[in-house]
């Protein structure tokens, strides 16, 4: 009884194909077709297929700045070249736009990570979209490289208010040596000892830290923060690989996943200046 059951449910979808096809066609559908024929190989630039994959899933325009609202952001991992015994410092940062020359995003400045990444380490990052369930598609970016530091006038109209709010909130609270709020800020190029990798600031008096964050947020909205300010807090760069590669998969369209590596071609530049990259490899699922 149940088997023939399953057997007609199995027959009512294969039926219904455009249902499926309908619900994942707002997901995924760019890597549908650039992945479509595995002996060709997807698009050569890999920044550039990240782009228009973001753009069908509204997370950026047309020129790959984050619209207003969107969840999209990577996780990167970078290491700190004066404890090499030490891991990877790990953070999820949101992405503020991406081109065919990089992935651009900002960090609290002074700390662990924009130390590390300010002083020329190498950095991984892992981007993941979507769903692997039937009527969606599932993808994960991830590759290696390093980071040039951005004027941050270039993308800090592209930042949401509440990250801004907490960079700069926190780093007024760090500042502070009232007998309340003891500071032990010690993360780098803010004025910091930087002797031990580990210390962050902490929270004593968490209303002090609530008013002071509610000021900041007035202020930012009120136009009251100096780009100065916002210079001393954060920081801005643009992430280059080297190598990406990508993985993709729907239910309704394959038994795998279609997995794809592209690595710079380091005798060849593009008109442009940049490195241009190699053809893309297909690889096998793991």
């Amino acid at each position: 009884m149940i088997t023939s059951m399953a057997h007609t449910f199995s027959r009512r979808i294969l039926a219904r194909p455009n249902l499926l096809r309908s619900a994942a066609t707002a997901s995924g559908e760019v890597l549908t077709r650039s992945f479509g024929v595995a002996s060709k190989g997807p698009n050569p630039d890999p920044l550039h297929l990240l782009q228009q994959e973001c753009i069908s899933r509204q997370l950026c325009d047309t020129e790959g700045n984050r619209l207003p609202g969107v969840d999209w952001r990577f996780a990167i991992a970078v290491s700190d070249a004066e404890h090499p015994g030490s891991a990877p410092n790990l953070r999820t940062v949101g992405i503020e736009r991406v081109t065919q020359e990089g992935i651009d995003f900002v960090v609290k400045r002074g700390s662990i990570v924009c130390d590390a990444i300010s002083k020329g380490q190498a950095l991984s990052f892992l981007h993941t979209q979507g769903h692997f369930l039937p009527g969606q598609s599932a993808e994960q970016w991830r590759g290696e490289g390093l980071c040039i530091v951005l004027p941050l006038s270039e993308v800090i109209s592209e930042v949401p208010h509440f990250v801004i709010t907490s960079m700069v909130g926190s780093k007024r609270i760090a500042r502070e040596s009232t007998s309340g709020w003891p500071v032990d800020d010690k993360g780098g190029d803010s004025g910091g000892s930087g002797d031990a990798p580990t210390n962050r600031s902490s929270v004593a008096n968490r209303s002090h830290l609530t008013e002071v964050m509610q000021k900041t947020r007035l202020e930012l909205e009120n136009g009251e923060v100096t780009i100065e300010e916002l210079n001393e807090c954060m920081r801005a760069f643009r992430f280059q690989p080297d190598r990406i590669e990508c993985m993709w998969a729907s239910p309704d369209s394959s038994v795998l996943w279609d997995r794809w590596e592209w690595e710079r071609d380091q005798a060849a530049d593009c008109p442009e200046g940049t490195i241009a990259w190699q053809m893309a490899r297909n690889l096998v699922p793991h």
